[in-house]
């Protein structure tokens, strides 16, 4: 058995090594789970529908419900997907009681190494972000922690579109935007906020899509503006504006 280092630089170097590693096996697992999931719904497409000479649609069998705990997280996974490397963990100021998001890190109050609030996460040469795993899905969808995501790629890209309601008529404007989806045929998830005072959109894509920051809009909504706006003018009461806010990175 291989002995662990003892200084500190080398014990560094070995988790800056078992990070990449980690990395790279989460890469592979997801491309894996990918590619699981469209040989599963091309063998959906080509099974017992063409063998018969009936359509796929009436003999393609349903896909199964996830009734595990792993299938439930792998599922859960699979569509809120973001960087592997790095997720937020909810927290509470203990000063002024309010509640936000943080980068997981190993270093995280570590006496001479984490420099919290003076350096921001972000800035902190000391980083030693904690990658995602099972685990800490498993936590989120038992209740017994709050973990978040951070969508935006490296390479400028999401995985799904998140829309948050709130205001007064937060209820119309979901209801609606929910109509203009199924009207469009885009598949969406609507639920209730934590606070019950609002509502979550969700979209999720088959591939990573594209933001185009120069245009200030993303590619389906420049590309439809003049359907979207009819559509909307068509509705009662009509949805807000759209705004998109500058997306949050960690470096």
């Amino acid at each position: 058995m291989t002995s662990e280092p003892q200084d500190p630089a080398s014990l560094r170097a070995e988790i800056e090594r078992e990070t990449e590693r980690l990395k790279a096996l989460n890469a592979e697992r997801e491309a894996s789970a990918e590619r699981l999931a469209r040989l599963r719904q091309r063998l959906a497409e080509v099974g017992v529908g063409s063998s018969t000479g009936h359509s796929s649609e009436s003999t393609s069998p349903k896909p199964q419900r996830p009734s595990t705990a792993r299938e439930k997280v792998a599922l859960f996974g699979r569509l809120f997907r973001g960087r592997t490397d790095v997720f937020p963990a909810a927290f509470v100021n203990r000063r002024n009681g309010r509640p936000g998001y943080a980068p997981e890190c190993r270093n995280k109050f570590v006496p001479g190494v984490c420099r919290l609030p003076s350096v921001k996460c972000g800035e902190c040469p000391n980083q030693a972000f904690v990658p995602v795993d099972s685990q800490a899905l498993l936590g989120h969808l038992q209740g017994r922690r709050v973990v978040g995501v951070y969508p935006l790629l490296n390479d400028e890209t999401c995985w799904f579109l998140a829309v948050d309601f709130d205001g007064r008529s937060w209820q119309e404007d979901s209801a609606a935007f929910r109509q203009i989806c199924r009207t469009m045929g885009v598949p969406c998830g609507l639920e209730r906020s934590r606070s019950g005072e609002g509502a979550h959109a969700w979209i999720f894509f088959t591939a990573p899509g594209g933001y185009r920051p120069r245009d200030g809009l993303p590619p389906t909504h420049r590309d439809h503006g003049q359907q979207g706006s009819t559509r909307n003018a068509l509705l009662r009461p009509p949805l807000p504006e759209p705004g998109y806010p500058a997306a949050r990175r960690v470096r």
